[in-house]
């Protein structure tokens, strides 16, 4: 158990629970390192996923950051990640963590339940009760929330109060093997239902920089045993004969299909390669040409054609990881970047300065939400004249006096008059002219170093026309 912990806590690490990460497995060196790098004031969350048994390695991850000496003021779990993130939150040291682990006999914790055939986890909450003692979870030394299902309506429900025993049994209520629990007047159950890894738990509670592990059961890599392994074996067959068979809907406008999420994780890491290059030196300006784009991904869902902001997340990888200081996102898509606005607005590290169509999707932007945002929306028919007077009397003189040391583009060309998508009417060569003058402020602020990441364009004629145009400029200021 103890080899299992330690190693997933390593591999835990080394694929990337710190997000943006390049660790390896010598996770407690790596984790210090980067702590050393978070900016100040930042609250950081530790998510612990589900996983049945496969959870007990949480017990290695907060070991590890507990040797590393990083912080974690908030703690989420889900399912079996609850138990150990309940224990760690309450203030119980990692390593007795990792003893009381050794020494329980985690088989027996459900008990028959004679009503309806179903088992109960009651002697889970029991053992728990022994450990936490009576003090709600609000007097805990780290703030915490267990996340459950609430199976009347399917929603996500935040156990943050009361009794930590409670809010455990009810994120571990595993359906059709445990009966639901009742808190006051909800029927709660088993949280890997709807957050399996509870990042957004973690975002509730208040973090902003959050360390995500997920340790969960992968099919078929096993022998099953027993009703539990039969159950998660089940829930995953069908959830993979799903993706494979049919697209699933994330918002009207935006769907999945089983290729989906790897060319979504291939946007994103182009620019984190991307910016890789330009840190080491490598090369001074990029173009990433991905799909699907990335704009109006936010901290916590997918929506417009988006699933990861992959600007934003390129961005935070100079940020936190290569160590600049004042990163500058350009956004002149159509559409506003609400995204990454979202993910980004009240970080003095980053300016963002972008134009957009008034009165369209997603309508949002007129109201900046925060002092590092300088939106300029524009109305319906609006010409290349226009960019380039948001350009001169708006950009430029924010972009001069914050200094930029990296300028990342979210370079979208829908607002071209051929495209319908949107009701602008710029030409190829407005996207030129804006490129070059994006490229005279990086000479002047930051060794000319410019990453650009394609986000909407829908006419493929004018979209490739705009895109040569925009990578010349680019590649020949």
């Amino acid at each position: 158990m103890k080899r299992l912990a330690a190693a997933a806590a390593a591999l835990a690490f080394a694929t990337g629970a710190l997000a943006g990460s390049d660790c390896d497995i010598a996770a407690p060196a790596r984790i210090e390192a980067r702590a050393l790098r978070l900016p100040p004031g930042r609250t950081v969350g530790l998510a612990l996923g589900s996983g049945s048994l496969h959870a007990l390695a949480h017990v290695g991850v907060v070991e590890a950051l507990e040797d590393a000496g990083v912080k974690v003021d908030v703690v989420s779990g889900t399912s079996a990640g609850a138990i150990v993130g309940a224990l760690w939150a309450s203030g119980i040291p990692a390593h007795d963590i990792e003893r009381l682990a050794l020494q329980s006999d985690w088989n027996d914790l459900g008990t028959l339940r004679l009503s309806g055939g179903l088992m109960s986890n009651g002697k889970l909450r029991t053992e728990l009760e022994g450990i936490l003692g009576d003090r709600p979870i609000e007097a805990w030394p780290k703030r915490f929330a267990a996340v459950a299902t609430n199976v009347d309506n399917g929603h996500p429900k935040l156990l943050m109060t009361g009794s930590g025993a409670l809010a455990v049994q009810a994120s571990s209520a595993m359906p059709a093997i445990y009966a639901p629990v009742t808190v006051g007047d909800e029927k709660l159950a088993d949280g890997a239902l709807v957050q399996p890894v509870p990042v957004e738990a973690a975002r509730a509670l208040g973090a902003n920089y959050v360390i995500a592990v997920d340790v969960a059961y992968r099919p078929y890599e096993e022998k099953v045993n027993g009703i539990t392994g039969y159950a998660f074996q089940a829930m995953h067959i069908l959830v993979n004969t799903l993706a494979e068979q049919g697209y699933v809907h994330v918002d009207p406008d935006t769907s999945m299909n089983p290729s989906t999420l790897g060319a979504a994780l291939h946007a994103a890491g182009a620019a984190v390669l991307a910016t890789d290059l330009v840190a080491r030196g490598e090369i001074d300006r990029a173009f990433c040409a991905v799909r699907p784009p990335g704009h109006h991904a936010s901290r916590s869902a997918a929506m417009g054609f988006c699933f990861f902001n992959n600007a934003a997340v390129g961005i935070r990888h100079a940020l936190d990881v290569h160590g600049f200081e004042r990163v500058a996102l350009v956004d002149f898509d159509v559409h506003h970047g609400n995204g990454s606005e979202d993910i980004l607005a009240g970080d003095d590290r980053v300016l963002m300065v972008s134009t957009f169509q008034r009165e369209l999707y997603p309508y949002l932007g007129d109201i900046p939400l925060g002092p590092n945002m300088a939106n300029v929306g524009l109305p319906r028919g609006a010409t290349g004249e226009a960019l380039q007077e948001a350009f001169e009397y708006v950009w430029k003189p924010r972009l001069d006096e914050f200094r930029p040391q990296l300028i990342y583009v979210s370079a979208g060309f829908d607002g071209h008059r051929a495209d319908d998508m949107g009701g602008f009417r710029w030409v190829d060569e407005d996207y030129a002219w804006i490129t070059r003058r994006i490229g005279e402020v990086a000479d002047r602020h930051c060794q000319g170093r410019v990453i650009s990441t394609l986000e909407g364009g829908y006419n493929l004629f004018a979209l490739a026309r705009s895109v040569a145009a925009h990578v010349r400029a680019l590649a020949c200021p």
